[in-house]
């Protein structure tokens, strides 16, 4: 049995991914609680900056859903 398959190129690797994909053309509004295992059909930018200086450790942050419970 070998350890290691064959390399492929980067190329045929993306097309074999893109192949498991599928397109969705529908969008629909939801509630943030109901957003769980959700994709978003555009990105999502903040009108502010937190922290308002260059600090983030990681490339994001994630919120608890009870900070935005009105």
């Amino acid at each position: 049995m070998k350890l290691f398959r064959t390399l492929i190129s980067l190329e045929d690797a993306v097309k074999i991914i893109l192949s498991y994909a599928k397109k969705r053309t529908e969008t629909e509004e939801i509630g943030f609680e109901a957003a769980l295992n959700r994709v978003l059909a555009e990105d999502v930018f903040s009108p502010i900056d937190s922290p308002p200086f260059d600090r983030a450790a990681m490339d994001g942050y994630i919120f608890g859903v009870l900070i935005f419970k009105g």
